[in-house]
């Protein structure tokens, strides 16, 4: 994590390649949508890079990294529940 703190892009792709196959079968199993998966996978990472300054070690990298899609999941799968809109897009009426 110290590396990738100070911007090691090596670094940060061996941690990338260490930890995608594990979320993306729990982030699949979780959203039921693998494209979602890969996308919270995404953010999960541009978070680690831009934020592994604040990892103080209290934690396992492992815990701190794989903490974070949880909650990423949980909001993509709530954005992208059928029948809810995008955010800054109109739901159109109906008429029956």
């Amino acid at each position: 994590m110290a590396r990738i703190a100070e911007g090691d892009r090596k670094a940060f792709e061996e941690l990338y390649n260490l930890y995608h196959r594990r979320m993306a079968r729990f982030l699949t199993r979780l959203t039921h949508r693998y494209e979602l998966a890969e996308e919270v996978i995404n953010d999960t990472f541009m978070v680690v890079w831009r934020k592994a300054r604040d990892f103080r070690g209290d934690s396992q990298p492992s815990t701190w990294i794989l903490g974070l899609p949880t909650q990423g999941a949980q909001c993509a799968a709530f954005r992208r529940t059928p029948g809810r809109a995008e955010p800054g897009h109109r739901v159109p009426a109906t008429h029956e």
